[in-house]
């Protein structure tokens, strides 16, 4: 009907932070209008697009928020870190607020939000080699 799709994802990540340990990913997504579900194997509940940010000039999205049915954890993925501080953030918190996903219990967890920055990891040495060994080591040692 053209309204329904799926997607594949495939994810290189550092597991716990920045300077974590490089893993792999997989996973799905399903679009159906204008609702779309994201599926890792990382975590068994899957995750809302609940808020976009404008389109660039190059038609991508400036931020993506991401969040479960439960309205926590919100994941946030920024483009520009420091075009989105000066421009989106104050806003895009403010409609976090009025729709639920920032609130008491969150706060009480550590904040509202938290920044990372991933160049640190995308600039990193992530091989071939280093994720086939964390893939061994997961498998043998636990």
């Amino acid at each position: 009907n053209g309204k329904d799709s799926t997607f594949s994802i495939f994810d290189s990540f550092r597991e716990g932070g920045e300077q974590g340990p490089p893993k792999i990913g997989f996973g799905y997504g399903l679009k159906n209008g204008q609702k779309v579900n994201v599926y890792t194997q990382q975590d068994p509940c899957p995750y809302q697009v609940v808020l976009v940010g404008p389109k660039s000039s190059q038609g991508q999205y400036e931020y993506v928020i991401m969040s479960n049915w439960a309205k926590y954890p919100v994941i946030g993925m920024v483009r520009d870190l420091d075009l989105y501080a000066s421009k989106y953030r104050k806003e895009m918190e403010q409609e976090l607020r009025k729709e639920g996903y920032l609130n008491i219990l969150t706060n009480m967890l550590g904040g509202s939000l938290r920044f990372v920055d991933w160049r640190t990891c995308r600039n990193s040495q992530v091989t071939t080699g280093n994720i086939v060994g964390n893939i061994l080591n997961g498998l043998l040692f636990g």
